[in-house]
């Protein structure tokens, strides 16, 4: 049963992304899952067929939601829930660096969650000065030993150090941001 609920990206983006939204049409769901429309509705036509998604007619659209009274359903909202629950725990450690010396003055300015690409996206105000390399490698260490997670992806324009995490198992390397 987990196999045919979660057994593609495709679906957990729409799960993902009806978690997130509750009722969608087809076109909301693929844009939030940032999916083609043929496969999110592939992956919608699985899921309708097991029992997690149900499907009404409104007017002239297919809405979708997740039905709460599936067995899986509490599972997998645990899941997600614990999925994004991630960007905290990484905020306290990205705040702990930052208190250490010589990185007092660096302020975490914005953390982000991209459970779709499986990415958090860490935005950092550093002080002037040339430790930001410094700051990331204690960062890479301070990530990797308490969360398991990489950073993949570190840009810096003198105002703002931005940071893409890839947790395991995520789908390929990140780039851009």
């Amino acid at each position: 049963m987990l196999v045919k609920i979660v057994g593609t990206t495709s679906k957990v983006r729409v799960i993902r992304a009806l978690f997130h939204l509750e009722h969608a049409t087809g076109r909301e769901i693929s844009r939030k899952g940032k999916l083609p429309s043929s496969s999110a509705k592939a992956a919608l036509d699985e899921l309708v067929e097991i029992g997690l998604v149900r499907r009404t007619r409104e007017r002239r659209h297919h809405v979708f939601a997740l039905d709460p009274h599936h067995p899986f359903y509490r599972p997998l909202r645990m899941l997600f829930e614990a999925e994004d629950a991630v960007a905290g725990r990484v905020a306290t450690t990205v705040q702990e660096v930052c208190a250490v010396p010589p990185f007092q003055g660096f302020r975490l300015v914005r953390i982000g969650v991209d459970g779709l690409r499986g990415t958090l996206s860490v935005q950092l105000q550093p002080k002037p000065g040339r430790l930001a390399d410094s700051l990331r490698d204690h960062l890479v260490t301070a990530l990797r030993a308490h969360h398991g997670l990489t950073v993949d992806l570190v840009l810096a324009d003198g105002r703002f150090m931005g940071h893409e995490i890839v947790w395991p198992g995520a789908a390929g390397k990140v780039h851009g941001a």
